[in-house]
């Protein structure tokens, strides 16, 4: 293979697959503002009865919530230390 076809062929294989990958985005959405319309199994969704496939949805995964869990707990014990350390400084 001449080395001008090699490096085309290299040019299209990185365009596709830099083109073709998922383009994920985290968007904060408040409790109550989002609703459930299915799940995913084994990599593949599954809509409730009566849901429109067609419709654009956020993907939300239980990685998500325990992040979100975590993160409270992470800033309810940073405000008790705070509190602590409060109570040491006016004494």
């Amino acid at each position: 293979m001449r080395p001008a076809t090699c490096l085309l062929l290299i040019c299209c294989s990185l365009s596709f697959w830099t083109s073709c990958k998922p383009r994920i985005e985290t968007v904060p959405v408040a409790i109550g503002d989002a609703r459930i319309v299915g799940k995913i199994v084994n990599g593949v969704a599954s809509f409730e009865p009566g849901e429109n496939q067609a419709g654009d949805y956020l993907i939300v995964t239980k990685a998500l919530w325990y992040t979100t869990y975590k993160l409270a707990w992470k800033v309810h014990v940073l405000e008790l230390r705070i509190k602590e350390f409060e109570a040491k400084g006016e004494k």
